[in-house]
């Protein structure tokens, strides 16, 4: 744990003394800048040490974050620029606005009890996290194996089952197949971006296991807790509010949901709204510090999923039309407006587009597998979203309905289903459907009659994104709209006669504990029986599916898998080497089991033709285990 903290520390310095540099005024954003540099500093640093260097190793990781440090601290010496500020001390802002908040909260009493709610919710979060192991099914798919593959390897290179994906050809066969080959054989690791999981990385390389890595979503979420805060203040809001508002945002139960898991959803929309803050502010000062944030803000988010890609189109769209028309009103030159759209997508380029520019190296579309198809110019790809995503995650009952209808049920919260982090039907609460999404109407109403030009752009953005946005009723791909929510519920809470005001904090506080216990119940449900045992018997197969127990029984080994979903449980604690193990025919497959070295096979029987030719090959296999979900063969040496 030391050596994260010293890395972290590290990072998180050089990154203020960046933020120094800027000589930002207002103590919000410079913590958000603070957050943003400390996101980048730590991306930037994992892909030049696993990518450039091919040494993902904790002496390198240090070596580049006190180089990053060290530019930092280059960066904001007053030698560097010739000039000496005269505004209050950088360190002491920081601290002064931790004051602030301190205080905001002991005199409002409705922030010492959501306050409370909330520091009981990641207490639990926390234990969870130490206590029990990566479960989600996504998590354990394709968003952490790359990364324990990557930490074994010592770098970040192509994954073996990129090669499934080059040959594929979606028109020999049907609809159904290929929705069973994109849920099971294919690793959506190779095409994903990764910004965010970048996180659970990190952790791995400086702690050499893999407690925290349930955790990577959290620096992202705080940020987007301090950017709901300032899209408050940008709509009119006392900061008390705000900060109820960030609260509020955190124990969102899609948000508190995903703090336990290593997806990338809430990562998303935390970013989302951090972008649109800072899309706002440098409409505001239409200066290069806020253009730089900017471009920052907009390279993370479109580095976490592939509709940050889209969203970045919309973001890009917005600013020109913006800036062209401040220059014809004359309020900025376009030299000027020139320079700072240059250092905006310097900046974006450098922090968002690597993992577009490598699945385009693989497979000839930055987006693949989705496929791109225009007026005489195409790029290849397996179908559109709909098919390969959509159609088979969409419920039954979703089906063939009208989309707003969809989206009025779900984000209502009319769906069956129960909180968790997959949930496609609800996530937003019952706070949200009572009192932030009504709110969003004479919130909208009031700023068009107002002139308020941030809250007209920051409606006219969002509604943007969610025309752009596939699956829009799903909750978890919108949460982007909660910050947004929030602030129309903290403008509307304001202007209410405080008995309302006192009933509308009644029924909240009701509202988030209901929705904050539901969410964490999964957790508090599996932490006695995990915190009775010992850290080695804390596992997936041990507290979740009894199919990967042998794992934890068996020394260091090198694991082989057929193309299966649930690959990162094999990893054990990192302790055991996993690999894919493929081939055309039986033969070649038998060949790549004796090739790779590998101990044990594990297969998922009802896929394909794996079963069959592990049964014909008794000369090489034995049954080792036989489960519901894999069945594992020792291999004879």
């Amino acid at each position: 744990m030391a050596w994260l903290l010293l890395v972290t520390i590290i990072i998180v310095a050089g990154s203020a003394f960046m933020v120094k540099r800027l000589a930002l005024k207002s103590t919000l954003d410079c913590w958000l800048t603070l957050g943003l540099f400390s996101l980048a500093g730590q991306i930037l640093i994992l892909l030049v040490a696993g990518v450039c260097l091919k040494q993902l190793n904790r002496p390198t990781v240090l070596f580049l974050a006190v180089a990053w440090a060290g530019v930092g601290l280059l960066l904001s010496a007053d030698a560097l620029s010739g000039i000496k500020t005269t505004r209050p001390n950088f360190y002491q802002q920081l601290l002064r606005g931790l004051s602030i908040l301190s205080s905001a909260c002991k005199h409002n009493p409705p922030l010492k009890v959501v306050g409370l709610i909330l520091l009981l919710s990641f207490i639990a979060v926390g234990l969870g996290v130490v206590y029990l192991p990566p479960y989600a099914w996504d998590e354990i798919w394709y968003h952490l194996p790359p990364m324990a593959n990557w930490y074994q390897q010592g770098a970040i290179a192509q994954l073996p089952e990129a090669l499934q994906w080059q040959d594929y050809n979606p028109l020999q066969v049907d609809a159904n197949q290929l929705a069973l080959d994109c849920s099971v054989a294919f690793n959506w690791a190779n095409v994903y971006p990764l910004n965010a999981e970048l996180n659970a990385l990190l952790t791995m390389v400086m702690l050499d296991n893999d407690m925290l890595a349930d955790a990577a979503q959290l620096p992202y979420v705080l940020l987007g807790a301090l950017a709901t805060l300032g899209l408050c203040r940008l709509a009119g809001a006392r900061l008390t509010t705000a900060l109820l508002a960030a609260m509020l945002f955190l124990l969102t139960p899609a948000v508190l949901a995903h703090l336990r898991v290593a997806y990338a959803d809430a990562s998303f929309a935390a970013m989302v709204a951090t972008t649109l803050y800072f899309f706002l502010k440098w409409q505001i000062k239409l200066e290069a510090q806020y253009a730089l944030l900017f471009g920052l803000a907009t390279g993370l988010m479109m580095g976490i999923i592939s509709t940050g890609l889209a969203f970045a189109g919309v973001f890009c769209l917005a600013s020109l039309v913006y800036g062209l028309w401040q220059c014809q009103r004359q309020k900025i030159k376009c030299p000027q407006l020139c320079r700072q759209a240059g250092l905006f997508l310097l900046v974006m380029i450098a922090t968002g587009s690597f993992w577009y520019l490598r699945t385009w190296w693989l497979y000839g579309n930055p987006i693949y597998p989705v496929t791109v198809a225009l007026p005489g110019w195409s790029l290849p790809g397996l179908g559109s979203v709909d098919q390969l995503f959509m159609n088979h995650n969409t419920p039954d009952n979703y089906r063939g309905r009208s989309l707003l209808l969809n989206v009025l049920i779900s984000w209502l919260e009319l769906g069956e289903e129960t909180y968790n982090y997959y949930s496609r039907t609800r996530g937003f609460g019952p706070f949200w459907a009572a009192l932030a999404l009504p709110a969003l109407i004479p919130f909208t109403y009031n700023a068009l009659k107002q002139g308020q030009t941030p809250v007209i752009w920051m409606m006219g953005i969002t509604l943007l994104l969610l025309l752009v946005q596939p699956a829009v009723w799903w909750p978890r791909y919108a949460l982007y709209v909660v910050p947004v929510g929030l602030a129309a519920w903290a403008w509307l809470y304001e202007r209410l006669q405080a008995k309302v005001r006192l009933a509308v904090t009644l029924l909240m506080i009701f509202n988030i504990v209901v929705s904050s216990g539901l969410v964490l119940a999964e957790t508090l449900d599996k932490l006695p029986l995990a915190m009775k045992k010992a850290s080695s018997c804390r596992t997936f197969g041990q507290l979740y599916y009894q199919d990967y127990a042998w794992v934890d029984s068996i020394p260091p080994s090198n694991i082989g898998y057929t193309p299966m979903a649930w690959i990162y449980p094999l990893y054990g604690g990192l302790q055991h080497r996993v690999q894919l193990i493929d081939g055309s025919t039986a033969e070649s497959w038998r060949k790549a089991i004796r090739q790779q070295k590998v101990d044990y096979v594990v297969i998922k029987p009802d896929y394909s033709h794996y079963e069959l030719w592990a049964q014909d090959s008794a000369d090489l296999l034995q049954i080792y285990q036989k489960g519901e979900l894999i069945n594992v063969y020792k291999v004879k040496h």
